[in-house]
């Protein structure tokens, strides 16, 4: 999954807060483990990984990425 961060904001934060709060608050989801930093690509520090079931019960292992281009964007 791919998040585009388009404005300033801790990135680590936000994902960390304020995505596992609406994931554990959304009955239609669920998430067996919540969004937690990874390391699956070296030298980069924003991305992580979480675990959900699907509609069938079966684990479903999600890799997030967040792109920073708060920078790029003029408001």
């Amino acid at each position: 999954m791919i998040g585009f961060v388009v404005e300033k904001l801790n990135i680590h934060k936000n994902t960390e807060e304020n995505i596992n709060l609406h994931l554990q608050s959304n009955t239609k989801i669920n998430t067996t483990k919540k969004i937690s930093r990874s390391t699956f690509i070296k030298d980069f520090e924003y991305h992580y990984d979480s675990e959900h079931l699907d509609k069938h019960n079966k684990k479903l292992k999600i890799y997030h990425l967040m792109f920073d281009f708060s920078d790029n964007i003029k408001n």
